[in-house]
């Protein structure tokens, strides 16, 4: 199935250099350009690309049939901030989506909810959003992605909102997309995966206990509204949670 991606998921890709990196910190403009320079001339021939970019806080892992998009660091300003930290979007033998944008200046709670975390491809606690807005161009509280990093053959990240602490790991083995999460929060909680795609997954398992579709939407330009499904995972935690799903190509 062929599908356009939003010009707000091709933005993250524009201006990006191909570089391979293991930690990410925090740089000047010329020296991220002077380490992805030297980066990019030793991996010159590399069959798999890795991307880390320093001014986004974004990593890209690619190979010629299938990409992966894995969003961990700072947060976007105003219209352009979504609550999506560890976000995971893919395209080739597997396809996750962005929501895109619906609307700026329409209803207020489509608006809300395309930005929220659950609208998105991470993990939420409760139902939680990873931020609120205090207005419709204006977030009261912020939350930015850490630990950005290359790790047993994939991407890792975390983020921390109120008492949650969420890591993810993303890989690809062979035709599947793996995701590795492990949630922390103090007490009984209900936790909740969600998948946005074209149409139905194909996934197993580990430590999740209920999946469901649901229908959705996606905008792959602004306002444009089209349908899609929405795989959800739930499972109950005390503490800490753990779990694996392969989506399979």
């Amino acid at each position: 199935m062929m599908v356009r991606h939003t010009s707000r998921t091709l933005s993250l890709l524009l201006g990006v250099a191909v570089c391979c990196v293991a930690t990410l910190q925090p740089a000047t403009a010329a020296s991220r350009a002077e380490r992805c320079a030297s980066i990019k001339m030793r991996l010159a021939g590399s069959t798999v690309r890795t991307i880390l970019a320093s001014c986004h806080a974004r990593a890209v892992l690619r190979d010629p049939a299938q990409w992966l998009l894995f969003k961990c660091g700072p947060m976007g300003e105003g219209c352009h901030g979504h609550a999506d930290q560890l976000q995971v979007l893919a395209r080739g033998r597997v396809t996750l989506l962005d929501p895109g944008t619906p609307t700026y200046n329409g209803d207020d709670a489509l608006r809300d909810a395309s930005t929220a975390t659950a609208a998105h491809n991470p993990v939420t606690v409760d139902g939680r959003s990873q931020a609120e807005r205090a207005a419709r161009f204006r977030w009261g509280t912020r939350t930015d992605g850490a630990g950005l990093a290359l790790a047993e053959g994939g991407v890792r990240g975390q983020v921390r909102y109120g008492d949650v602490a969420h890591a993810r790991r993303a890989r690809w083995d062979g035709r599947a997309l793996v995701l590795h999460d492990d949630v922390a929060c103090p007490g009984e909680h209900e936790v909740t995966a969600s998948l946005l795609a074209p149409g139905p997954l194909r996934i197993e398992h580990d430590g999740w206990e209920r999946v469901r579709e649901e229908p959705a939407t996606w905008s792959p330009v602004y306002a444009d509204v089209r349908p899609a499904v929405r795989t959800v995972l739930r499972a109950r935690m005390r503490d800490r949670f753990r779990g694996r799903i392969a989506i399979h190509g």
